[in-house]
């Protein structure tokens, strides 16, 4: 008993010292609009992962990648990320408020494939290319950073000329 004791109080303090994150999922988008609205608060990229409920690599990019970009808190300030799911019957709102189906939103940027990364601003325009399939696991997470920071950029510029023009007297070219 004298032993047991000792080692149940050194597991409970490990335990106890171990973050635990159990049942975080990347979202799945319903409402574009809202999505945006949020993107344009933060002024920060709008991340859409195009997947399907039984795609492998689908599973893999969010439980791999996605999910522990949510879990370490670094992103948050840089971009937010949501699922668009390309089974789903039911239609979605837009960023502009219009209900729409997935596939006809799907289309509009291309995605043939899953999973398919795609940057937007808040009114869902591209920043980047979007990034097609799981290719090379060992970069993949570079690649995601990569598209981040370029989608930042992009954001950045669009508000610094936004601002130039509302400026008079003042050009940015």
């Amino acid at each position: 008993m004298k032993r047991l004791l000792p080692r149940a109080l050194l597991l409970t303090i490990l335990l106890a010292a171990t973050p635990i994150v159990a049942g975080v999922t990347v979202p799945i988008t319903g409402d574009l609009q809202a999505d945006g609205k949020l993107a344009q608060q933060r002024n920060v990229p709008l991340l859409m992962m195009f997947y399907a409920e039984h795609c492998y690599y689908c599973t893999r990019v969010e439980e791999d990648f996605l999910e522990p970009m949510l879990i370490s808190g670094d992103y948050t300030d840089k971009v937010i990320i949501r699922r668009v799911d390309l089974e789903n019957p039911r239609r979605i709102i837009d960023f502009d408020g219009a209900a729409v189906s997935v596939s006809e939103f799907a289309a509009r940027y291309q995605v043939r494939v899953t999973p398919t990364l795609v940057y937007v601003d808040s009114g869902g325009r591209p920043l980047t290319e979007n990034m097609v399939g799981l290719t090379t696991p060992d970069f993949y997470g570079d690649y995601i950073d990569r598209r981040i920071d370029t989608a930042l950029d992009q954001l950045r510029e669009k508000t610094v000329r936004a601002a130039a023009t509302e400026l008079p007297g003042k050009n940015l070219d």
